[in-house]
């Protein structure tokens, strides 16, 4: 070995663990806030939410996330969080570009609304920061079932198959499920 190679360690960074734990006050915030009152959005939420089924799955989607999070926290092992980084990562950028496009339908006078810019404005850049700095310390080595995850070891050509037939399966269930919300009954 290197003077300057080492082993990793699969450890999870004391910065990971850092960041995990400043977002989930945030998450669980949003989760009740949306779930045990979904129609009090307008006043309680970033933006107002019609539906006030879609607010209690946006609020389940957010415990979903402090779940994830503290898992984070109290991990001892790298590979066993380190999957998450890249979606959470993707979906906070995501939710960021979203922002920009529908700025004007936020509650600007809504300090939940602050809130949400500040976290999606940064949130995206802090993940992917702390998911590189991590990768680091990944030894596939050390995973008990001897499976590097999906990630290591697809392409990205067939990351996006995947991604293709889980879309293709799932079109006509979603356009049957969009279409009967739609229509008054």
């Amino acid at each position: 070995m290197l003077k300057h190679e080492r082993m990793a360690s699969d450890r999870v960074l004391p910065a990971t663990r850092a960041l995990a734990a400043v977002i989930v006050p945030f998450l669980v915030l949003a989760f009740m806030v949306l779930v045990p009152r979904p129609t009090d959005t307008k006043r309680l939420f970033a933006w107002q939410i019609a539906s006030s089924m879609s607010a209690m799955v946006l609020g389940s989607v957010y415990l979903g996330g402090a779940y994830f999070f503290v898992r984070v926290v109290r991990a001892s092992q790298w590979h066993t969080v380190a999957g998450g980084f890249v979606p959470v990562g993707t979906f906070a950028s995501l939710m960021g570009v979203t922002t920009i496009l529908h700025w004007h339908r936020f509650l600007h006078g809504n300090v939940a609304f602050w809130l949400w810019v500040g976290l999606y404005f940064t949130t995206p850049l802090l993940v992917f920061m702390v998911f590189w700095r991590n990768q680091r310390e990944y030894d596939s080595r050390s995973d008990a079932s001897g499976r590097t995850t999906t990630a290591r070891r697809s392409s990205p050509t067939a990351l996006r198959s995947r991604s293709f037939s889980c879309r293709s399966w799932s079109s006509p269930a979603w356009a049957g499920w969009s279409a009967s919300v739609r229509q008054p009954s």
